[in-house]
């Protein structure tokens, strides 16, 4: 550490000179957000999702299911809030088994149905995202997106 402050000139009569990393003395909120965040990628499905034709509430619930965001009986019991009266088991109606997202949109048999009936398969050993972008690529329509949000 000695070294290293030797090399820094000592001017006893100069005033300090701050500068942030971007390299000049300016501050601004964008500037820091970028330097925060330019090296995080978000999932492709997020761009598709937002470049997509549907209407605004329809976006804005797909990000919350791809955020993992809705409320399920799953997250419900999981916020563990005062003024939540959860029932006891958190079983899908149909099948008895756990009522979360994938269960909910993918997994279950009424889902699954629905998701044949439009011809759009999805492999359930991925993630959401590498899900949908997986039955994007084998579905080739332009309009996927659209479909996968209306359907949802």
């Amino acid at each position: 550490m000695q070294d290293l402050i030797s090399t820094i000139d000592y001017l006893p009569n100069s005033d300090d000179n701050w500068t942030f990393i971007w390299g000049n003395a300016n501050y601004s909120s964008k500037k820091i957000y970028n330097l925060a965040y330019s090296t995080i990628e978000a999932p492709r499905t997020f761009s598709l999702l937002w470049k997509s034709q549907c209407m605004p509430r329809i976006k804005v619930f797909a990000w919350l299911l791809l955020v993992d965001r809705l409320n399920t009986r799953v997250m419900l019991r999981r916020r563990k809030r005062r003024n939540f009266n959860i029932q006891s088991g958190v079983a899908c109606v149909l099948l008895r088994s756990e009522e979360d997202i994938n269960h909910l949109f993918f997994a279950c048999s009424f889902a699954a149905r629905c998701w044949q009936k439009l011809q759009i398969h999805w492999d359930l050993l991925l993630d959401i995202h590498a899900r949908i972008l997986h039955a994007r690529a084998a579905s080739q329509l332009s309009f996927f997106m659209e479909i996968f949000l209306i359907a949802a």
